[in-house]
């Protein structure tokens, strides 16, 4: 676990460290603070991000435990990751019981190096459970700070073994610390934001404020998603109260041709006669008149009164006809969805009774939305070059594996289907003798073509050290963060290295590392699923001498290794040995199939159908089973 290791810094011998001068103590009552923990609760609660960060910072700490609490008149753990069973859960403690409200209020972080040498209270918040395992013997806590540097709560990592912390440590985990800090901003600027949106819809009134906020919602519901035809269906549901009781978006396809993408109606009992006319509008309509005139003029299209006589002289559908006659509007504007000379399409806005016709404010408003909207279509278009790009190039560089002697091998890659996350995952199988066989699974950070060819870099290097000098997983690990280290390469990434000896007879000999990096899934003979984790500092977050351990294991005839990242067994609201239990409950119903078979089926029971992270696979299975 690694919780005898001595730190390398100036840890102190026995006890708590002096907090160093800056510090200063917090006052836990402040209201201020108060409310800065309440906003963010909710942002940590069930966020696999947060959980994940919690195992990073055990795996940069070298410990067997870690968690993330927010401190208010309760410490309540948000995340962790090796936790006493039920803590996660647990309701929170009055924050006088745990230690982790004393990092929050001395304002520092807090080192203890072995429990047993401390005072009464700090063993009974310790050695006791109040928020650690009752074998914790050394503690590091480092206050986590909001984005005006208050003390919201803390992040910590703990060990059952006593340990000397280090500069090192707590530089570590403070890192961690303000990553943690970030994704709790954003998770509770993402839900006032929709607070924001929802009350905007509720008033729906022409006045100057409401319509810029208006225009500032359009904005961060469009770069929500990068998706082009998901980023513009928000549009119909933001303008609906508030600038129109019913309306519908357009798009120009890759011909040229107009096709409606999204419609919305403020009467849910009118929605289904929305979706009729907007499916039936365009048919037999090929001349640019009427609303059609928006897409080549760039210009809004008003209707303010007899709309429906209007619109009898330009749609061509019956459907489309007597489903207009239904919502009744009686004033229309079409504005463009278009910037820099580039039309997309449009956004129609109806009106129906007891309303008035779009105000000039109102309909300088809808502009503007338009050519927003444009702006992020040409985002999205851009995205999805780079994401042919670096899906093309990162396929061209996972190469077909080898096969082992007396085993079979099965490799898959999956792209994301968010535009915006494909990136770095990686397989590899190479050779190293007649019957040893190196596997690599990794995960670069990042996403796009960056991460691509840096992922590149590191496969090429792990290939090249692994098959001419560092047989040896935990030293190859090691020997390719020096390298990435000393290249100065902007580079930060999570892998399992495995060394795989067949033997003649059948089964083989397997000597496994890992960095920052999910375990790795043996299946017994028998079809019983066995997680194989091991402990590592991700690579290229610098190559400090901080040697990898290795572990080894027989395996019997029959025996499959499943080597995966992430993304197949991580998802949003639940922790990860959550997902890694659905896969070892998957692997159990799908064991006795064929390799081949058993890896699709795997995938096809982890990854919803709009999985947003990529996955790459690689598996290998003993002959004689």
């Amino acid at each position: 676990m690694g919780g005898s290791r001595t730190g390398t810094g100036t840890g102190t011998r026995r006890g708590v460290r002096p907090a160093p001068a800056a510090q200063t103590h917090v006052d836990l009552d402040d209201p201020a603070r108060s409310a800065a923990v309440r906003r963010l609760l909710p942002a940590g609660t069930d966020n696999p991000v947060v959980a994940r960060l919690a195992a990073l910072a055990a795996h940069v700490a070298g410990t067997s435990s870690a968690h993330v609490s927010l401190v208010d008149t309760r410490t309540t753990v948000v995340g962790g990751h090796g936790l006493a069973a039920g803590l996660l859960d647990a309701p929170p403690l009055e924050r006088h019981a745990t230690v982790c409200a004393r990092v929050a209020a001395r304002g520092g972080p807090l080192l203890v190096r072995d429990v047993a040498d401390e005072d009464d209270a700090t063993r009974a918040m310790l050695g006791e459970g109040a928020d650690a395992p009752a074998s914790v013997r050394s503690y590091l806590g480092v206050p986590l700070l909001d984005s005006l540097g208050r003390a919201v709560g803390v992040v910590c990592v703990y060990d059952e073994e006593p340990r000397d912390w280090g500069d090192d440590d707590v530089a570590m985990v403070r890192d961690v610390a303000d990553a943690v800090a970030a994704e709790l901003e954003r998770g509770a600027t993402e839900a006032e934001r929709n607070e924001a949106q929802a009350a905007l819809h509720a008033v729906g009134r022409d006045h100057t404020e409401a319509l810029v906020a208006l225009v500032a919602s359009a904005s961060d519901s469009l770069t929500a998603s990068l998706e082009p035809d998901d980023a513009v269906r928000s549009l119909v549901r933001l303008t609906v109260p508030a600038l129109a009781d019913w309306s519908v978006v357009t798009l120009l396809d890759d011909h040229g041709a107009p096709r409606d993408v999204g419609w919305w109606h403020r009467d849910p009992g009118l929605l289904g006669v929305t979706e009729t006319f907007a499916r039936h509008r365009l048919v037999g309509r090929t001349e640019p008149v009427g609303s059609l005139a928006t897409l080549e003029g760039s210009t809004p299209y008003v209707v303010s009164a007899d709309v429906l006589a209007v619109a009898r002289a330009t749609l061509r559908s019956e459907e489309a006809l007597d489903a207009l006659t239904t919502l009744d509007p009686t004033s229309v504007v079409v504005v463009p969805i278009a910037s820099r000379g580039r039309v997309d399409g449009t956004i129609t806005l109806a009106r129906g009774a007891g309303r008035p016709p779009l105000s000039e404010a109102e309909t300088a408003a809808a502009l503007d939305i338009g050519r927003r909207t444009s702006v992020v279509l040409g985002h999205g278009r851009d995205l999805l070059r780079h994401r042919s790009a670096s899906e093309e190039l990162q396929r061209s560089l996972l190469t077909p594996p080898v096969t082992p002697p007396g085993a079979t091998v099965e490799a898959r890659y999956a792209p994301a289907t968010d535009a915006a996350h494909v990136g770095g995952d990686w397989y590899d199988a190479f050779a190293l003798g007649e019957r040893t066989t190196m596997l690599v699974v990794g995960d670069v950070a990042g996403h796009d073509v960056a991460a691509a060819a840096a992922m590149g870099q590191l496969r090429s290097m792990v290939r090249g050290l692994g098959v001419t000098a560092f047989a040896s997983p935990g030293a190859l690990l090691d020997e390719v963060d020096l390298a990435v280290d000393r290249l100065r390469l902007d580079v930060s990434a999570t892998a399992v290295v495995c060394r795989l000896r067949s033997r003649p007879e059948g089964g083989g000999r397997l000597t496994w590392a890992a960095a920052g990096h999910p375990p790795a899934l043996l299946v017994e003979p028998d079809g019983s699923p066995l997680l194989l984790p091991a402990h590592g500092l991700m690579l290229g977050l610098g190559g400090d001498g901080r040697r990898r351990m290795q572990q080894q294991r027989d395996l019997a005839p029959g025996s499959t290794l499943l080597l995966f990242t992430d993304g197949l067994v991580e998802r949003r609201g639940e922790s990860l040995d959550a997902g890694l239990q659905r896969l070892c409950d998957a692997v159990e119903g799908l064991a006795g199939r064929p390799l081949a078979e058993m890896v699709d089926g795997l995938l096809a029971a982890m990854l919803p159908s709009g999985h947003t992270d990529d996955v790459a696979v690689l598996a290998v299975r003993l002959d004689g089973g």
